[in-house]
């Protein structure tokens, strides 16, 4: 059995200084299985889960995904495999993104884990992918007794991308309502 892996690593280097983008290692397990442990992408959309910013289409990722996707990588655990035409990753996230705790000081602000997870098909010419993500999270600007309220976040997403040799053409679709967070 090869339990050989890897590891990544990132930087942001802008002019208020350095920071790690990226930190994780790769365990590669049996049957086609991989375990990513650490500051990595958050497997929703096929903006972040699939493509690296210096490979989009434009210059910024889109506002929807830089609002609800906050810094776009986390600190998680995620498991992901293959079989034939189909991917997945599933995993367990802080769930508010790099951005989100840098409000907080730079570590996560609550003990709450969210459930994110993407489950692709790639037909060649055509690639499509369905988007999960499950979690609570405390607002602390709304205190009932001294104490947060807690809400379900609840996200879904859908993609279709077609390659053609010249142009490519592809899409996002998510009603606004199906990617919000939800009052619990």
């Amino acid at each position: 059995v090869d339990f050989g892996g890897r590891a990544s690593t990132g930087f942001d280097a802008i002019t208020s200084g350095v920071s790690v983008k990226e930190a994780y290692a790769a365990v590669k397990l049996p049957k086609g299985l991989a375990l990513d442990v650490g500051l990595q992408l958050m497997p929703f959309g096929y903006e972040v889960a699939s493509r690296s910013s210096s490979d989009l289409d434009t210059l910024e990722r889109a506002e929807i995904s830089r609002k609800f996707l906050a810094g776009e990588y986390d600190l998680g655990l995620a498991l992901r495999g293959k079989y034939r035409m189909l991917g997945w990753k599933i995993g367990v996230f802080n769930g508010n993104g790099v951005d989100g705790a840098k409000a907080t000081g730079g570590v996560d602000n609550d003990q709450l884990k969210d459930v994110i997870g993407r489950v692709t098909a790639d037909l060649g010419m055509v690639t499509a992918g369905l988007s999960g993500w499950y979690g609570k999270v405390y607002d602390y600007t709304v205190l009932t007794n001294g104490e947060p309220e807690e809400y379900d976040r609840q996200r879904f997403g859908a993609d279709v991308q077609i390659f053609l040799d010249l142009l490519p053409i592809g899409g996002t679709a998510g009603p606004l309502d199906a990617i919000t967070d939800v009052k619990g």
